[in-house]
């Protein structure tokens, strides 16, 4: 069964960040893969302190929630991050989360660990402005999170001008769409899964 690990990276409890991340989640189960939600505001996440001995370790020393959270991720068929914009980035304690993967990052392109099979990577977002733009800043750094954990983004949704509470649920449009990107993930790997050599 296709495994999903779906971390919500926003401040505020049931707004349009976790709005988004539910219609995906439906798309995912309707496609019959089993989830892993992870809400990083309920975590226990702090920040890369640039220690340094990762490096050798191999994962991070820190003794909190993160380095279980990492594993989970890496094992995961499909990882999903939903996140709201803050200044053109990632909330404080996204980024946390984000930051604290430096030990892949490391293992992978300065030890030159042995490749291996990480998950496709989804990201969602909303955010206030009306730009699209204002999400670049995301992207840029999802790619590198997923290269580190040995995947690729495979796709994404994001919402702008979403500055009330209740502006997703009431966008059935992009809760549609939402639903159709968590089936279509699901639907995707499972094709690479019976198409890789050997099966």
């Amino acid at each position: 069964m296709t495994h999903v690990i779906a971390v919500a990276g926003s401040p505020r409890e049931g707004a349009n960040t976790d709005r988004l991340l539910d219609a995906f989640l439906d798309g995912v189960r309707e496609a019959g893969a089993s989830v892993e939600r992870v809400t990083i505001r309920e975590a226990d996440v702090g920040p890369c302190r640039d220690c340094g001995p990762c490096e050798i370790a191999g994962s991070c020393v820190i003794a909190d929630d993160h380095p279980a959270l990492a594993v989970r991720v890496l094992e995961a068929d499909i990882f999903v991050l939903a996140s709201p914009v803050y200044y053109c980035g990632f909330p404080g304690m996204t980024k946390n989360f984000i930051d604290r993967f430096q030990p892949y990052w490391y293992g992978r392109y300065k030890k030159n660990l042995p490749p291996r099979t990480g998950p496709d990577g989804y990201f969602l977002s909303v955010g206030a402005a009306p730009s699209l733009k204002n999400f670049d800043g995301m992207r840029v750094t999802f790619k590198y999170l997923m290269r580190s954990v040995w995947g690729e983004p495979c796709g994404e949704l994001v919402v702008p001008a979403t500055e009330e509470r209740g502006a997703v649920a009431a966008d059935t449009a992009s809760l549609e769409q939402a639903r159709r990107l968590g089936y279509e993930a699901v639907m995707q790997r499972q094709r690479a899964s019976d198409e890789a050599p050997g099966r």
